[in-house]
Parts: structure tokens; sequence; C-alpha cells
């Protein structure tokens, strides 16, 4: 078991809870901030829940799509299906804007049909203007060999600052529907 051990807890309000001999444990179902949002949720088995945690998550669109190259994986090019946006940090643009500074994990899924497209898949996840991890994935052209079938995957996990931008570029096919994921969350 882990224990977290403190001689203070303050707030930035200015109220301080010392924790002393005279009151050795302090007992909270939840955390709250100044404005009484709930931060941290504490169950009776010690299981911990940050409640507003930002995070993104789609599928691609029912039909897939051939990017042209390097664009942005988006709303706005109509990428997307089964979309949750905690937090609303993705814009329609295809830009996650980092809400708080800390740990952010990127992935992205695809996979190939040659039958739809001869097109070598490429993808990026950029951090503002810094390529963080370059999938490349060259495929058997369906002239010489008809409905091949490739995955093109990759997760990459990098320090964040407040309002850093995270984005996906994309290159080829873009499988439809639950054969094309892409995710990000906030870690801490």
């Amino acid at each position: 078991m882990s224990k977290i051990f403190v001689d203070t807890i303050e707030g930035n309000t200015g109220s301080t809870i010392t924790i002393s001999d005279s009151v050795p444990t302090l007992k909270t179902g939840t955390i709250q901030s100044s404005g009484g949002t709930t931060a941290l949720s504490i169950d009776s088995s010690a299981r911990v829940q940050r409640n507003v945690q930002p995070y993104f998550f789609a599928n691609a669109h029912a039909t897939s799509v051939i990017a042209s190259a390097d664009t942005v994986l988006s709303a706005d090019n109509d990428c997307f299906s089964n979309v949750v946006n905690t937090g609303s940090h993705m814009s329609d643009a295809g830009i996650f804007t980092c809400p708080v500074a800390g740990m952010y994990q990127v992935s992205i899924v695809s996979m190939n049909n040659t039958n739809l497209s001869d097109v070598t898949t490429q993808g990026k996840i950029m951090h503002g203007s810094t390529k963080k991890l370059h999938l490349y994935n060259s495929v058997i052209p369906s002239s010489v060999q008809n409905w091949s079938y490739s995955n093109i995957s990759g997760n990459v996990t990098f320090l964040c600052a407040v309002n850093d931008q995270i984005k996906v570029q994309w290159t080829g096919l873009w499988y439809g529907s639950e054969y094309s994921l892409y995710n990000i969350v906030y870690l801490g």
C-alpha cells in the first residue's frame, strides 16, 4: 500500500490544514477547488479518480479519407466519428491545446487497403512544430497484389507546457470506422 506523508495542506485561498499529533488523520471523500468543483475523489477502497482529465478520442469517419500531404486530422476534414472530447481541448481544426503542464500520451492507429489507395501512408505526431513521431507505411501496389492490408500505428509520450499544441498530420489513407483511432490523454 502507498502512503503520502505531509505536515500541512495549503489551498490557494490561504486556508491551511495542519496535520499534527492532535489531528493525525485527514478523512475526505472528495477534494474540491475553491469554486466547489470536485477535482479528486477517493472511494471506500482508496481508489483515486481525477474527475476532469483532459482527453480526446475519435474513430475515423464511416467512410475512408485519402488525405493529401500533411493533412491535419480534424472534424473540419470529416475525419472523425465517435468523438469524446473531455474539456473541449481539441478544436474542429484538429489542434489539441494543452490546458495544464505535464505528460501527454498520443496514440494513432490506422489500416491500409491497396484496393482503395496505392498511396504510401504517413502519420506525424506534432508538438507545436516539432515532430515527435513519424510513422511510415509503404504498401504493395494493387497492380502487384490486390487487396493488400497493412497496419500503421504509434504511441508517444512527451512533456507539454500550458497552451502547447498537439496535432497529427496524415498523408494517404485514413481508413474508415473503427479501423482507425486517434487519442490524446493527459497523464499528469
